[in-house]
């Protein structure tokens, strides 16, 4: 990261502009000075993260710092003089810059800023249009802000001050530039969780003039109230508390739940008679504090709601509706009403573990054997109590759960066996592949190599290997040697395409793409010994060479298949007919962007048939909504265009190219997961 400061006389600087490459920043707060001695950050420039700086000072009047990632920070420019000997290396604004410099960071590039505690002014504008800006950080001194600091900055929803609520800050001066909804968290620097949680909701000012000519300022929201509870730069906690028992009625009520949730989950200053009107709000608007959470996947403060004791029964069923229409299977897990909950070892993902309801009794059935398992399923059931078993995938598919249901049934116990989603299809989402194309595929295999866990002699894995179909083989990337030799022993090639999937749908999921004859080695090199699946077949294929015996068909991968004519039941020649070259695209998950992405689908589409009629027999076709992406907080919309199948690649790498520009111009790329390179 870089600094350009304009030094002042007293030994305090203003800093000007930033660069780097990361959209989170931490500022130093002191800087070595060009002649001995140290700078201290004070103020913040004008404009200083805005995307169109005014008034920049001449390179000849300012210092550029370089920041370690340690910290550390080191003169390389002193006014306009290169100290470093790397000539060009850092002209990022006073010149052309190589590809590679770094860019300035603004707009919407910034996403979480941490100023540094001794800085007393904030410029006006200095966040203009930092539409991505999530949180920012200050310390405990009092701050002189300026006009239109967070003009558009839409996505400011945390205000984190560095000191105990009970301190002068400068959050008052901040709070008054916001008229959006935010929030406020007095966090001390060292503690594991903040004193306290202030949410200062929306308001809106309207200024009319009167026939005589005098400005009448109207103000709307109780946000603007909230916004007056400060003497000296401290919080007049009484006043805060005292709006909200007639002042809650009219405003946004998802954002009031969320104050009365953080106002009694941080309770700095709260009286019992204050706690009241709070509490009886939550219990009533549970559900939207539940929504807003389960959308930001905050599981620790899922938990902490559960901790005040404010969902009844209703509020359970409610929540555990939310999680599940959210495919939030953590969430679902900490909201499901169980007594016990007995999982399966290492191969559940730990976030469920921690998420069970408060009192909810946890056993680790690696650990157990099965009459211990057993003996606490017959004790929470003598007990009248509910117990989850808890499997990874689908239990029906290796989930040994068909002992434990013999059993139950010898006792007369109930139970219900609830589906979920295999890892074998989790496997195909991840290799964005379909197991069963028309006259490619029409079988799976499911099966798992013969190891201390025997198989039927009918269903060795070389025997299975014969019929040539798809494959997933589970259990078995520690006998991947014993894997990949039985394979060829059936109907496979050494070229035959393979892949493995290292646990498949966490975040931690891994993908090796190989061959069969590459199959071990591949494995070995990712170091990959456990929780992983092996699929084994042709999905695609392009038909390179056909013979009087052979056929020759190469994969997406180059890899080359020999298949016996004899063999061959059916053909489609596809290269005849016309297919879909298919694009999703993500925006952000907001009705606004929705509409927005359609307009421009609808401008865009037609538009690539008139200039590409040799890859789009049409315009391409805008099919809807494909998905909500929950986890990264984005609709994702499908397009397919009509090409022949000899073009399909190059129609879809267009089309991924033009919407991708397309959007990016109209502002609407998703934020999350993403590092935007954007120059002046």
């Amino acid at each position: 990261m870089f600094l350009d400061v304009l030094p002042f006389k007293n030994d305090t600087a203003r800093l000007v502009r930033v660069y780097g490459d990361e959209p989170c920043i931490t500022l130093p707060e002191a800087l070595p000075a060009p002649e001995g001695g140290t700078l201290t950050i004070t103020e913040l420039g004008d404009y200083c993260f805005s995307e169109k700086p005014r008034s920049l000072p001449g390179a000849d009047a300012l210092c550029r710092y370089e920041v370690s990632p340690d910290g550390t920070c080191a003169l390389v420019q002193a006014f306009g003089r290169n100290l470093t000997g790397r000539h060009g290396r850092y002209d990022l604004d006073f010149g052309a810059a190589p590809e590679e410099d770094l860019h300035p960071i603004c707009g919407n590039f910034l996403e979480e800023a941490v100023l540094p505690d001794s800085l007393r002014v904030i410029g006006s504008c200095a966040f203009y249009n930092c539409r991505r800006l999530r949180t920012l950080s200050v310390g405990a001194g009092e701050l002189t802000v300026g006009s239109d600091v967070f003009l558009n900055c839409f996505a400011l929803a945390d205000l984190i001050v560095r000191a105990d609520p009970e301190q002068a800050t400068g959050l008052f001066a901040l709070v008054n530039n916001i008229t959006e909804a935010v929030r406020a968290l007095f966090w001390c620097p060292g503690e594991a969780a903040p004193r306290a949680g202030l949410w200062y909701p929306a308001y809106w000012e309207d200024v009319e003039e009167s026939p005589a000519h005098i400005l009448l300022h109207t103000f709307s929201g109780q946000g603007y109230h909230y916004r007056q509870c400060f003497l000296d730069g401290k919080i007049l906690c009484a006043e805060y508390d005292a709006i909200f028992p007639d002042g809650h009625a009219s405003e946004d009520k998802d954002i009031m739940a969320m104050l009365c949730f953080d106002r009694l989950r941080w309770p700095w200053g709260l009286t019992e008679q204050a706690k009241a009107p709070y509490t009886a709000f939550l219990k009533a608007n549970t559900g939207r504090v539940v929504a807003r959470l389960l959308k930001a996947q905050d599981l620790d403060s899922l938990k902490a709601l559960l901790a005040l004791d404010v969902l009844d029964a209703a509020g359970f069923d409610e929540a555990a509706a939310l999680a599940v229409q959210a495919k939030q299977a953590a969430a679902a897990a900490l909201l499901a009403d169980a007594d016990c909950i007995i999982y399966a070892g290492s191969l559940v993902n730990p976030a469920l573990l921690g998420l069970a309801k408060p009192g909810c009794a946890i056993y680790n059935s690696a650990e157990m054997t099965l009459e211990q398992v057993l003996g606490v399923l017959r004790q929470m059931e003598a007990a009248g109590k509910t117990t989850v078993r808890l499997h990874t995938g689908d239990p029906c598919l290796f989930g040994a759960i068909r002992e434990q249901m013999d059993a139950l049934d010898a006792d007369e116990i109930a139970y219900d066996d609830t589906p979920g989603v295999s890892s074998f299809c989790g496997a195909a989402a991840a290799l964005n592949a379909e197991y069963t194309l028309p006259t490619v595929s029409q079988t799976v295999i499911i099966t798992r190599m013969e190891g201390r866990t025997p198989v039927p002699e009918r269903e060795t894995l070389a025997r299975l290997a014969s019929h040539g179909a798809t494959m997933v083989i589970f259990l078995s990337i520690g006998l991947v040697d014993k894997v990949q030799e039985a394979l060829l022993q059936g109907a496979y090639t050494p070229g035959t395409p393979a892949a493995v999937v290292y646990k498949a749908t966490w975040p931690e999921e891994k993908i090796v793409r190989c061959s069969v004859g590459t199959l071990a080695e591949s494995v070995h090199a990712a170091g990959i010994t456990k929780t992983a699946l092996i699929v084994v077949g042709d999905f695609r294929g392009t038909v390179t060479q056909i013979g009087i015996r052979t056929t020759q068909i190469m994969d997406s991968g180059g890899n080359v298949k020999i298949i016996n004519n004899s063999d061959i039941r059916s053909l489609i020649n596809r290269s005849n007919d016309l297919s879909f070259a298919v694009c999703d695209m993500a925006v952000p998950y907001d009705k606004e962007s929705l509409a927005r992405a359609e307009k421009v689908l609808g401008e865009v589409l037609p538009k690539l048939h008139r200039e590409h009629p040799d890859l789009f027999s049409k315009a391409p076709a805008y099919l809807g909504v494909q998905t909500l992406d929950y986890e990264n907080r984005a609709v994702v919309l499908r397009v397919a265009g009509e090409t022949h199948e000899e073009n399909i690649y190059k129609a879809q790498r267009l089309l991924n190219r033009t919407l991708f520009m397309a959007f990016e111009e109209e502002g609407l790329s998703c934020p999350v997961h993403r590092v935007e390179l954007d120059r002046e």
